[in-house]
């Protein structure tokens, strides 16, 4: 079972993740603002990948 820890940061990146999306979706924000957020998105999502891949190989370790 992958640590508490590796869960908890894989849920956290996709939750900001998610945040990011809900407030490009109801903000009216500039080209420019919008590019830096879908870059925070990107980040957020890469996090919870390198967690998620992270948490797979200690399934695998231990399996």
């Amino acid at each position: 079972m992958p640590d508490l820890a590796t869960i908890g940061a894989a849920l956290s990146s996709l939750k900001t993740a998610t945040d990011i999306v809900k407030f490009l979706r109801s903000s009216d924000l500039s080209l420019e603002r919008a590019e830096l957020k879908l870059a925070d998105l990107l980040s957020s999502l890469a996090d919870a990948k390198i967690e998620l891949i992270e948490g797979q190989d200690t399934l695998a370790e231990k399996g």
